[in-house]
């Protein structure tokens, strides 16, 4: 998933922590991203690879609502590299 991630935009279904089933386009490409978007702070691993292993959860930008989001990884129905 973070190797398509990176490389484009993909469609993920996931189910939410309060249960509901959410569709979200996404990515961590950052041509990708706007500008005023990109991570600011520490540049770490974690946040340059989007994956969160405390929480086994990836931190993506949500294309949609052009905002940061994450999901969990064992909470995916459905991954779809666009």
């Amino acid at each position: 998933m973070l190797a398509a991630l990176r490389e484009s935009e993909c469609e993920v279904t996931f189910t939410k922590v309060n249960g509901d089933t959410r569709v979200m386009k996404c990515t961590l490409n950052m041509d990708i991203i706007p500008s005023n978007k990109m991570p600011k702070g520490d540049d770490t691993p974690e946040l340059r690879e989007g994956l969160d292993s405390i929480l086994k959860a990836i931190r993506v930008f949500d294309t949609g609502l052009e905002d940061w989001r994450s999901f969990k990884v064992e909470t995916v129905k459905n991954f779809v590299k666009s």
